[in-house]
């Protein structure tokens, strides 16, 4: 579960989540190192043996090698540094911000819109990890569509989407969102969780 912090008033919300930084965790680290180490070994088990002629399917074997080690080792490596995505709004503009997933600065960007302008705002899938759905918020700005707050969960969602409508935000209401939130309560309240 990520944790998001929620501070709301009668005229604004805003809500933020950011992890990462200097020193990065434990975990993060060894899986980085693992990772690391296990790229190499592969590598250089594959170039040191007979098999590293590049005929046709041993370059592709090893553009396919590089690929995943690559992606896989960015992924670990950006884990290292900071990330975050946030929201705010009040009754003129609603701002969204993140830091990139190319910066390794943790520098914040932010883009910001008069609410007016914020059309369809509502709880919806806004990426995928593997095959499951990451929920969050998703809206459309002049034909375009904006996520955020991906790993937001049914009752947060419901309170932010509550102060959101209060202050003029077209927010789409999803009519199963009662029956998702106490699913979602009775879960945390079943193993041990903050409710």
């Amino acid at each position: 579960m990520v944790n998001f912090e929620i501070e709301i008033s009668k005229d604004r919300i805003s809500v933020s989540h950011a992890d990462g930084g200097w020193p990065p965790d434990v975990g993060t680290t060894i899986v980085f190192l693992i990772l690391s180490a296990l790229t190499v070994c592969i590598v250089t088990a594959w170039v040191t043996t007979g098999d590293a002629k590049l005929s046709p399917s041993n370059l592709l074997l090893l553009l396919v090698m590089i690929l995943f080690a690559g992606t896989a080792l960015w992924t670990a490596w950006r884990s290292l540094f900071p990330s975050g995505e946030s929201l705010a709004c009040d009754r003129d503009k609603l701002t969204i911000g993140r830091i990139p997933s190319a910066s390794l600065r943790g520098q914040w960007t932010y883009e910001t819109f008069p609410i007016t302008a914020v059309k369809e705002l509502q709880f919806a899938t806004v990426s995928f990890g593997g095959r499951t759905p990451v929920l969050g918020l998703r809206f459309k700005v002049e034909g375009t569509t904006k996520s955020i707050l991906g790993g937001l969960e049914s009752p947060e969602a419901a309170r932010i989407l509550d102060a959101l409508v209060s202050l003029g935000v077209n927010v789409v209401r999803d009519p199963a969102m009662p029956m998702m939130v106490e699913m979602a309560l009775s879960r945390r309240k079943q193993f041990g969780g903050v409710v």
